[in-house]
């Protein structure tokens, strides 16, 4: 597989290098520590990243759950979620989430003042980088990166660590 980069690093980027993918949020390398994800577990995760964000999520469901916090406090409310409302934001804003590669790291989406930010922090880290996005920006970066690892995987979400039904099948 040739080296390709999809996205911006200050914001999204996916680079594939072979069989490294390197995938930094907010400026952030958050697969500095393991950049060799298992494929099959690892693109589904994509895929059903990029539907959830194409057709799932409505980001101003949860903005007034952070009226009044900058993006640090409101990703501070996430992360240390104990209230039932923070609860089913964690779940539902938490992004970047695609398996061991990613664990290091724990990535938000905060709708906050009328934007929509994207911020990280490594686990157990209190330095939190954060910037404005668009969410058409961090589709359109998934789905690219999917059409290129499209070779390895199909892009059909699956549930993570079993091969899909047609696999199965053919057994």
């Amino acid at each position: 597989m040739q080296n390709q980069s999809f996205g911006d690093r200050e914001s999204l980027s996916i680079e594939i290098n072979g069989p490294a993918v390197d995938v930094f949020v907010a400026g952030v390398h958050i697969t500095d520590f393991d950049n060799s994800p298992y494929l099959p577990s690892f693109v589904p995760s994509l895929s059903m990243a990029e539907s959830s964000l194409r057709s799932c999520l409505n980001f101003l469901k949860y903005e007034e759950l952070f009226f009044g916090m900058s993006v640090d406090e409101g990703y501070a409310a996430l992360r240390d979620a104990s209230q039932p409302p923070f609860v089913d934001a964690y779940s539902q804003l938490r992004f970047a989430d695609w398996g061991p590669t990613t664990d290091g790291y724990l990535c938000f989406l905060l709708p906050i003042l009328g934007n929509l930010y994207i911020a990280t922090c490594e686990v157990g880290g209190q330095s939190v980088r954060s910037v404005a996005v668009q969410p058409y920006s961090l589709i359109s970066t998934i789905r690219q990166a999917l059409e290129a690892l499209r070779p390895n995987q199909s892009l059909e979400p699956t549930r993570v660590g079993k091969p899909p039904l047609a696999a199965q099948l053919q057994r």
